[in-house]
């Protein structure tokens, strides 16, 4: 059992977010895929989508406008709810999902620089119906703001989607020293698992 496992009060439920600051990376394309891969593989997923374009959320098989405010990840983090308090199935078997809301926009705002901006998925997490997943994919929006923050502080593990193009550097740079900073104060047993080539066309 990692530290941050036994800080956060689960035992066997691995967390991986998926996070580049840099928009149209991929990041959502990839989550979703990878949520579908490990459930091919026998495990049972649960989805975060902590971008407030809402496209995972979406691509999961959730009607945004006629989804319930009190059903949502934000609504969770703005209470301090429990997860299992709103967590619903995605319209795909073994994976459930905390689906996003446009109100993180105003949400991640209104915390920035309070005391618990790197803390808003603690009181969430902790919670025993963890223990029924065997995976948490956390995705992010591009900006290293206090949803990301969150993110990484709670995470056991982060994957960076890397698009095949000239400009995607910076935004490398970006996510690897936001991310140290996390690990350094914050989450020690963070483990950086790599890259995942998106948009790669051979034939260009």
């Amino acid at each position: 059992m990692s530290e941050n496992s036994q800080r956060i009060g689960f035992k066997n439920t691995s967390i991986l977010t998926i996070c580049l600051q840099k928009g149209g990376a991929g990041k959502t394309t990839c989550a979703v895929n990878l949520a579908a891969s490990y459930v091919h593989l026998g495990l049972k997923i649960l989805f975060v989508d902590l971008d407030y374009q809402c496209n995972g959320t979406k691509l999961l098989g959730i009607d945004t406008a006629t989804l319930n405010y009190e059903q949502t990840i934000c609504y969770a983090m703005e209470h301090s709810l429990k997860f299992s308090d709103i967590v619903i199935p995605s319209k795909f078997e073994n994976i459930d999902i905390l689906p996003s809301s446009e109100r993180l926009f105003d949400f991640n705002k209104n915390v920035s620089g309070s005391a618990r901006q790197s803390f808003l998925l603690h009181p969430v997490f902790e919670d025993e119906a963890l223990d029924n997943y065997d995976l948490v994919i956390i995705d992010t929006n591009p900006s290293p703001d206090s949803l990301f923050q969150s993110a990484i502080a709670i995470s056991h593990y982060y994957l960076v989607p890397t698009p095949a193009e000239n400009d995607v550097i910076d935004g490398l740079a970006t996510v690897f020293k936001n991310a140290e900073t996390i690990k350094k104060y914050l989450n020690p047993k963070l483990t950086f698992l790599g890259c995942s080539i998106q948009k790669f066309d051979k034939d260009s």
